[in-house]
């Protein structure tokens, strides 16, 4: 996943496979060299992020830990901040939090971040009985309360929704 900052960063999140190690890279030239090499896990997958509309934070969420998971959407869902020091450079500001715990297949999942309000989307269970669920923050996503039901019509299954603020 990609983001750019409104400072000028451009940040890159890389998820090694093989190794199940994730990476974010920081740019400060737009892309042409990248100054900031930052190891964030040695045990998730598929992490994604959303970007303050007008700030310098990112939230991060991502399945984690997956270490000897057969199936990776069964793991827990956790979530980070990163927040921008300089242009090009990302720090962790607070703490990794697990929002979602592992046990049931969560095949899909993503962040979005305005202000001082932080939502993660997700969605749960096996074909035929998926269902689309949110959790909020009113902290910018240092805490998140109960998961709720988004929509979720009889007999049908949630699949590939995104969220992003503008």
């Amino acid at each position: 996943d990609a983001e750019a900052s409104t400072t000028g960063g451009l940040y890159l999140i890389v998820d090694l496979n093989i190794s199940n190690a994730v990476y974010l890279f920081g740019s400060a030239t737009a892309g042409t060299t990248w100054t900031q090499s930052s190891f964030m896990s040695s045990a998730a997958a598929h992490p994604n992020w959303s970007k303050t509309l007008y700030g310098d934070t990112l939230s991060i969420a991502y399945y984690g830990p997956i270490v000897g998971l057969s199936d990776t959407s069964t793991a827990a869902i956790r979530v980070v901040r990163y927040r921008e020091t300089t242009v090009g450079t990302l720090a962790v500001t607070g703490s990794f939090l697990t929002v979602v715990t592992a046990g049931n297949p969560k095949p899909q999942f993503r962040t979005a971040i305005n202000g001082s309000n932080a939502w993660l989307f997700y969605s749960q269970g096996t074909t035929g009985s998926i269902d689309l669920y949110c959790m909020v923050s009113t902290d910018m996503g240092v805490t998140y309360g109960t998961a709720f039901q988004v929509t979720n019509p009889a007999g049908r299954d949630e699949y590939w929704f995104d969220a992003k603020t503008f």
